[in-house]
């Protein structure tokens, strides 16, 4: 074989093996980077059943609002209404 042919392969064969951990190193941070996503979306998703739950309970444990109390009526506005209504 000749020497430039040698060198070509070489060349060649190097140039593969750059691909091939190139594309093996991109894989492995996609993988990293969808475990991530993954691991924070569990997470960010336990904290909001968290927060409803919490909303739930505090709602739970919220004393009604306290009832208007109906005023007695003025008289003289008692007196009009019945003089307008006759």
């Amino acid at each position: 074989m000749s020497k430039p042919l040698r060198r070509d392969q070489k060349l060649h064969a190097d140039s593969t093996q750059r691909d091939v951990l190139f594309f093996r190193e991109r894989e492995r941070e996609r993988v990293l980077a969808v475990e991530k996503t993954t691991r924070l979306r569990s997470l960010r998703m336990a904290k909001e059943a968290a927060d409803r739950e919490a909303a739930a309970i505090a709602a739970a444990a919220k004393p009604p609002a306290p009832k208007r109390k109906r005023r007695a009526p003025n008289d003289a506005v008692v007196t009009a209404m019945a003089e307008t209504v006759e």
